[in-house]
């Protein structure tokens, strides 16, 4: 005979000890380790249930997104993420987040998801670098920064598993640069792509055609022209750290065209972080320091690096930055700063890395020759009564040494 519903759902009668185990001693001392048992035996439970409401969680979302619900998707998400143990739960989740917001055109969530998702593919598994990539390169389009777009799209080319994956970046490269009228790079990555049959290579192919006949040119031919030596460095948006606004009652000055680079040192903390959160608490530090307590419009420096080599945009571009000592010294004057004091201590590896890197794109995309690329305190030399040891002698031996190298227009 089967049980009732409501017998099945009486709970097990829990027996009293008999009095002889509680007499012995050995009982007592198998007990601790018994309930030791029983916690890591729920404990494993609860894991194991968080494991699988995650996946599912992540397999509704994505079915979800195949059907353009990508509110309902987010919120599975959302949920899913606290859930998530694994790093690959962790970055799908992150990830496909950010290819929600991309849709939800909410770019600036989007990149802080993508880059969350990037930090916990901790394995660079191929196809998720693929995936955040060229979300990141969808995220920094919809907000019209072309340039990171476009790096982005191009690492996504460099880690696509096939042909047809690499031809799904090219095809956005190829359309973007059309966009903006860059007829030649528009046609190199024309020229790259495997199939000719791929979604939207033949819209780009009718307006490379239709372009180059209105510059009275063959197709062809602007393929030729060579692409820029030195691509974009990653830049972590403003948006990534929390950046507050501008504040006009700061009177920030809109950029001149740049034609000089001034580097410091941030001087405090004494050591650079390296963590994505120690960064990211710096970097809010820097600007609260900067509005606030010197009642500037934004953060004095445009690029800012880590312990860690990450680059942070600082003060966009189009604004004058606050760093040279006067309106003058920072007018057409983009600042660079590197977290720590270098009085006493070389700058880390990474940071050295990325500073070469971020001078010689500067270099290139804004045609500075590198006689106009100094520290802060040999451009003070010849000011009258102004001085630094900014940025420390440890970083500005690095910075002669560097100057060399870097390209010329």
């Amino acid at each position: 005979m089967s049980l009732s519903d409501h017998e099945m759902r009486k709970p097990a009668q829990i027996k009293p000890v008999p009095e002889a185990m509680l007499m012995d001693h050995s009982y007592w001392k198998l007990t601790p380790l018994l309930l030791l048992f029983s916690i890591f035996a729920c404990a494993s439970d609860n894991s194991l249930h968080d494991r699988e409401a995650a996946g599912s969680g992540i397999a509704l979302a994505r079915h979800e997104i195949d059907r353009g619900q990508y509110e309902s998707a987010l919120s599975l998400l959302t949920e899913s993420r606290f859930r998530a143990s694994s790093q690959k739960e962790k970055t799908d989740v992150s990830q496909l987040m950010g290819d929600c917001l991309v849709s939800l055109g909410r770019y600036d969530e989007a990149v802080t998801s993508f880059y969350r998702a990037r930090s916990a593919n901790k394995k660079r598994n191929k196809i998720s670098t693929y995936l955040i990539s060229m979300g990141l390169a969808r995220a920094y389009e919809g907000k019209n920064s072309w340039t990171s777009a476009e790096r982005h799209y191009l690492e996504a080319v460099s880690f696509a598993e096939n042909a047809r994956l690499q031809d799904r970046a090219l095809v956005r490269l190829g359309k973007g640069s059309l966009q903006r009228g860059r007829i030649a790079r528009a046609q190199s990555y024309h020229n790259r792509i495997h199939d000719k049959t791929a979604f939207g290579y033949k819209e780009l192919d009718d307006g490379l055609m239709k372009a180059n006949r209105s510059r009275g040119k063959q197709a062809g031919k602007a393929s030729k022209i060579q692409m820029p030596s030195v691509l974009a460095p990653e830049v972590l948006d403003r948006s990534v750290w929390g950046a507050k606004k501008i504040k006009q009652a700061g009177a920030p000055m809109r950029m001149t065209k740049p034609w000089r680079i001034t580097v410091h040192h941030a001087a405090s903390p004494e050591i650079p972080p390296t963590s994505m959160s120690a960064a990211t608490a710096q970097m809010r530090s820097y600007q609260k320091f900067h509005q606030d307590d010197r009642g500037w419009a934004d953060l004095g420096y445009h690029y800012l690096i880590d312990g860690s080599g990450r680059i942070w945009q600082g003060r966009d571009l189009k604004w004058q930055g606050a760093h040279a000592g006067n309106k003058d010294l920072n007018r057409g004057n983009i600042g660079v700063c590197l977290m720590g004091n270098f009085v006493k201590r070389d700058p880390t590896p990474s940071q050295k890395k990325s500073l070469k890197r971020l001078l010689s794109w500067l270099c290139e995309s804004y045609k500075i020759h590198p006689h106009f690329v100094s520290s802060h305190r040999s451009m003070l030399r010849d000011v009258p009564k102004k001085s630094t040891l900014c940025p420390g002698a440890h970083l500005e031996s690095y910075l002669n040494r560097i100057k060399p190298l870097l390209p010329r227009p």
